[in-house]
């Protein structure tokens, strides 16, 4: 009886859960999980950086935290196939959806020690999105209006179990900007398609409905709905997403050359096309982060992103 009271309140090692100051990581406590730094893998103060300092942090793993478990944990809601390690599959428990919120929540690989063989063990520490909390209050704080909604049966069954949580969250570790736009793309046509399935009462006519219905107007419908509320957005404005889009699908690479294009698209440089990729990224991040209840447009300002969504709302560019 020891023995298994011991394991229900068991440490496990955790991978990449810091913040930029060993300070701003104070032990807290989410549901059954009570997080904690290791204080010597914390980030040490330094009044000198480099820029081999930001790129250690981006690509170097390390074991910096642990997490108490008291009791026995549920089985996850997100991964609910299992995974298969040597040959057998086992269930995953609800530790693993509480790390994935917080790694696209920190822009960080969150991950248990446990996994460190696994095949899908991310590459590097950093992710491709960025950090919305800036200390453990803040991730707390945000940690429970998550997992109060994806613990809402209603919400499971609206998005298939957060499926798209677990899309943003492999998306965001691909290295190449425009692979990562491709697939960002197919977050918003699942989100689209999810949340409009309830108008239509048979399979046949939903599945009609998505193939006649344009990017642009997936794109402007979901914006309105989740990023900026009802402002007049036309759609027509988000024709340089479906452009992008089109460009990388059907040729493979940038500059756009796509003969219907207006001029001013096709001469862009890759220097203003980078900034509308960015673009399209950031407002990803935002758009999954509100299917959770969190508002994260501010968080993007420094690159102001806010103004430059104005921008395309009033005449399509920025």
């Amino acid at each position: 009886m020891e023995a298994i009271l011991n394991y229900m309140s068991a440490y496990r090692k955790i991978y990449n859960l810091n913040f930029l100051k060993a300070e701003d990581f104070k032990p807290f406590n989410c549901m059954q999980y009570e997080f904690m730094p290791i204080p010597e893998k914390q980030p040490m103060p330094s009044s000198i950086h480099h820029s081999r300092d930001f790129n250690s942090n981006y690509r170097k793993h390390s074991v910096n935290a642990k997490v108490k478990i008291l009791g026995r944990q549920k089985n996850s809601l997100l991964y609910r196939s299992g995974i298969i390690n040597n040959g057998t599959r086992r269930y995953r428990k609800f530790i693993d959806d509480v790390l994935l919120v917080i790694s696209i929540l920190l822009g960080r690989n969150v991950i248990l020690f446990t996994y460190r063989d696994s095949k899908t063990f991310p590459l590097a520490a950093g992710k491709h999105c960025k950090k919305v909390c800036y200390n453990s209050e803040e991730l707390k704080l945000y940690l429970k209006i998550a997992i109060e909604t994806i613990t809402s049966p209603e919400w499971q069954s609206k998005y298939e179990n957060g499926f798209h949580l677990i899309m943003f969250n492999n998306y965001a570790d691909i290295q190449s900007i425009e692979s990562r736009f491709i697939s960002n793309i197919k977050i918003w046509e699942f989100l689209y398609a999810q949340e409009s399935l309830s108008n239509y009462t048979t399979f046949l006519d939903h599945y009609n409905h998505l193939l006649s219905t344009k990017l642009e107007t997936k794109l402007c419908s979901l914006i309105r709905k989740h990023i900026i509320g009802m402002k007049n957005l036309r759609k027509e404005n988000l024709k340089i997403f479906v452009y992008l889009r089109n460009q990388l699908t059907h040729y493979g690479k940038l500059p756009i050359i796509i003969p219907d294009s207006p001029d001013w698209i096709k001469n862009l440089s890759w220097d203003e096309i980078e900034k509308y990729l960015y673009m399209f990224e950031f407002l990803t991040h935002v758009l999954v982060l509100s299917t959770i209840n969190i508002k994260a447009l501010d968080c993007y300002d420094f690159f102001n992103l806010k103004g430059k969504l104005d921008k395309i709302i009033q005449n399509g560019k920025i």
